[in-house]
Order: structure tokens, then C-alpha cells, then sequence
């Protein structure tokens, strides 16, 4: 992947808090292999997903992804420290890595604008 913005398929790097600073220390960190602390995803990317909701730039998709979003917290207020994302992604829709593409983020002035992958 070339440097820049990436997201796995439910935008998760943007959810995780929509804010150059912190999406652009998890690119360089090395989106999507890395794994978040248990805390940080529950508080960064609920607060970025009500952000999201309220702007309804998730359009027809807010449900399954307010779906998914429920799961991953149940998971980790049971036993897991951290959890991979895109692992946890792939799990749900079945697929693997390597059928996947980055999903293109563009940066207009302070937002992040999720695009569908192709």
C-alpha cells in the first residue's frame, strides 16, 4: 500500500476518531494489521460513530454497521485485551485479506470522507 489514508471495509480507522493526528498514526503503524487497545476502541470509536451518525454519512448502511459495532464491544467487554479489526471484519464477512482492497479515503479540509471499496 502507498502512504496515505486507509480504512478496512467498515471504515474503522476513520471511526476510531476522524481526526488527522490519530488516523494518521495507525496508517504509519501499519493499517490493518494493527491491533487496538480494548479501551481506545470502545471510547474513540463510539464517540467518532456518533459523529458519523449524526452527519449521516453512513447513509443506508447505519444499521448493519451499528450491528457490527455492538458485537465488537460485547467481544471486547468479555475477555479479549485488544482486537484486530480486520481480523474481526474478515471473520464476520468471511473472506480474507488477500480479497479485499484498501478502501479510499479522501481528506477535504478536517473530514474524512468514507468511500466504498471496489
Amino acid at each position: 500500500m502507498k502512504e496515505g489514508y486507509y480504512v478496512t471495509k467498515l471504515g474503522y480507522a476513520t471511526l476510531m476518531k476522524l481526526s488527522y493526528s490519530t488516523v494518521d498514526y495507525y496508517t504509519r503503524k501499519g493499517l490493518p494489521s494493527i491491533e487496538f487497545n480494548k479501551k481506545t476502541v470502545l471510547i474513540e470509536v463510539f464517540t467518532a460513530w456518533q459523529w458519523l451518525k449524526i452527519r449521516k454519512y453512513l447513509r443506508n448502511r447505519t444499521e448493519e454497521i451499528e450491528r457490527r459495532l455492538q458485537l465488537l464491544a460485547r467481544m471486547l467487554d468479555n475477555y479479549k485485551q485488544s482486537v484486530n479489526l480486520w481480523n474481526f471484519e474478515m471473520a464476520l464477512d468471511g473472506k480474507t485479506y488477500e480479497d479485499l482492497t484498501a478502501a479510499d479515503i479522501e481528506t477535504t479540509k478536517k473530514y474524512l470522507i468514507i468511500k466504498r471499496i471496489r
